[in-house]
This record gives C-alpha cells, sequence and structure tokens, in this order.
C-alpha cells in the first residue's frame, strides 16, 4: 500500500531524487496521454478518456510536489494553485479541440461527424492571414497565438516550478521526541 501513497497521497515529505524520478514519469505520461486524442480512440470514447487521464495526472503532479515542497519546508498552496491552473488550461485544451476538431466528449461519434469540424476551415483561414499580400498579420492570428499561449503557458509554468521543487534542500528529519 505505501507504493500506491507516493502517487496519489498528498501527505508527507519526498526527497530531491525520488521526486525526481517521479515527475519525469508524470510529465512522461502527460505526453503520452496525448495518444488518447488519436482518431481510433476519440472515435470510440471521444475526449473522456483523455480528460480522466489529466485529471488524474493532475492530482498525481499536484501530490508529489506537495510532498517535495514539505521536504523543502516550503508552503503546499502554491503546488496546489499551479495545478488548478493546469487543469484549467486542460477544460480550455478540451473546448478547443471540440470546436476546431470535432472530437465530442461522448463515445460514439463516427467518423463523418468528426470530419464535418471547423479545423479545415480555421486552417484554411490561418494560412490565408499568413500568406496575403500586404505582409501585415491580422486580428485572427493574434487571437489564434494569445488562445495558444493560454493553453501552453500553465504547463510552462508548472514545468519550471518543478525544476524549481527539484532544486530546494530538504530540511533535516525532526525526530519525535
Amino acid at each position: 500500500m505505501d507504493s500506491l501513497a507516493l502517487p496519489f497521497s498528498s501527505s508527507g515529505r519526498l526527497a530531491q531524487k525520488p521526486f525526481a524520478i517521479a515527475v519525469v514519469a508524470v510529465y512522461g505520461l502527460m505526453f503520452m496521454s496525448q495518444m488518447l486524442l488519436s482518431p481510433p480512440v476519440s472515435t470510440r470514447g471521444g475526449v473522456l478518456p483523455f480528460a480522466l487521464m489529466q485529471a488524474l495526472l493532475a492530482w498525481i503532479w499536484y501530490a508529489i510536489h506537495a510532498k517535495r515542497m514539505r521536504d523543502a519546508g516550503h508552503s503546499t498552496g502554491s503546488a496546489l494553485a499551479i495545478a488548478i491552473l493546469y487543469a484549467l488550461s486542460i477544460v480550455l485544451f478540451l473546448l478547443v479541440v471540440e470546436v476546431l476538431f470535432g472530437i465530442s466528449a461522448k463515445a460514439g461519434a463516427t467518423l463523418d461527424q468528426q470530419s464535418s469540424s471547423l479545423a479545415p476551415l480555421v486552417i484554411l483561414l490561418f494560412l490565408l492571414t499568413l500568406l496575403t499580400g500586404d505582409g501585415s498579420i491580422s486580428l485572427f492570428f493574434y487571437v489564434a497565438l494569445v488562445i495558444t499561449l493560454v493553453m501552453f503557458l500553465p504547463f510552462l509554468i508548472a514545468f519550471a516550478f518543478s525544476i524549481f521543487a527539484a532544486t530546494r534542500p530538504s530540511l533535516p528529519v525532526v525526530a519525535p521526541a
């Protein structure tokens, strides 16, 4: 049961080396979870498998960071705030995936339903804004850029926070009296 306490429980402490191993595993799983948005999976299950995996990984991310921050003598509030920010960015990402690619949250969407999405139109408009003659960039480009930054900035903040947490020295363990 103690092996399950590492990823799922936010209580206790976590030293630098086990934290580094756990955080690399979590980021690897976050990256690999993108496969849950592939057509074979999203056709059968929609975005629900991806959303559930991201929720689980966000909790694990919080749990290991809370332990690490506690071990370094810092508050766990910053880890909680970043985990919530990351979860909100996943919600925004899922909304964008829904609008642009037509992958719905409901299972059983057919390929015909997915092919009627707005993705080709949005991609065409994006390319047209870049290739139009006067060299200026349109409002559409800036809106797309801002949405992209809003989606990925929490991940970059979380990654930077992981580096910060990994570099904090551990406090000495105080034996109970």
